[in-house]
């Protein structure tokens, strides 16, 4: 049994846009922890690692809407908490308080909370958690000749979810770099180049050593690679952040080929 969550906003809601196919669904593929939202302006957002489960399929355009597609085993699987200062956390509606979003093709979406939604519940700061892999299906557009439909779902909830949690547990390295890069990535500003203080404290907040050797090797190689490219090169062009969601996308892409093969697509 599956359903789509009622609002991140609608059950596949029609959105305005013209013909072109559906894009791909897509599967989160780093959890196993705390994102932590970073809040300026009037949104909260935070970057979060997804691959494609339907390689037929083109990849979502930037600012593709996307939704959970929920399982009955996998209720609560990710969550929108809110932290006080005093009192400790709160689960957050987040079918009606956040918004999903396609960030880099397939290999990240952006997740966005509206600042109001802190005052709202008296809370200082935002995190998702995520404590499984949850699948992503976007949202409909208005005559879509290939549109998402019941048989999609089923391969979703079946094939397509068995393979990428094959693929997931047996690259337990790139799974964990790509936590720490994301984390990194989610550390640093968006509207302008980071620091060489803001790079060093994002590292440190990302909290490598919470993952295998291995990974920690691979994000660090990541780490350095673009400290050194943003320090000779136009950061103006091309970031710190941007040189990591990079890296970041090259990581989860040896996933991502991994469930390829699985299903019989290929690389």
């Amino acid at each position: 049994m599956h359903r789509l969550l009622p609002g991140l906003t609608a059950i596949f809601a029609l959105a305005a846009g013209g013909a072109a196919a559906a894009p791909q669904a897509l599967m989160v593929a780093a959890g196993g922890g705390e994102v932590h939202l970073a809040c300026a302006g009037a949104d909260c957002r935070a970057e979060i690692t997804t691959f494609c489960l339907q390689p037929n399929r083109p990849n979502p355009e930037f600012g593709h809407r996307y939704n959970i597609l929920a399982l009955a085993d996998q209720r609560g699987a990710i969550r929108l908490v809110g932290h006080r200062e005093s009192g400790g956390p709160v689960v957050l509606p987040l079918e009606s308080n956040a918004i999903l979003t396609a960030e880099r093709d397939h290999s990240a979406v952006m997740l966005t909370v509206p600042a109001p939604v802190m005052r709202e519940y008296g809370v200082t700061r935002l995190s998702i958690q995520i404590d499984e892999p949850v699948m992503l299906v976007p949202q409909a557009v208005a005559g879509d000749p290939r549109a998402q439909d019941e048989e999609d779902l089923a391969f979703l909830a079946t094939t397509a979810r068995q393979a990428a949690v094959y693929a997931i547990e047996e690259h337990p390295d790139q799974v964990g770099a790509t936590r720490i890069v994301r984390d990194v990535v989610n550390a640093v500003p968006e509207d302008r180049p980071a620091t060489q203080g803001e790079r060093r404290t994002a590292w440190s907040k990302a909290e490598p050593e919470r993952e295998s050797p291995g990974a920690q090797t691979m994000a660090r190689s990541a780490y350095d690679t673009c400290r050194d490219i943003t320090g000779t090169g136009n950061v103006r062009l091309y970031g710190f952040r941007s040189c990591m969601g990079v890296m970041h996308d090259e990581i989860i892409d040896e996933v991502n080929d991994a469930y390829a093969e699985l299903i019989g697509a290929g690389s």
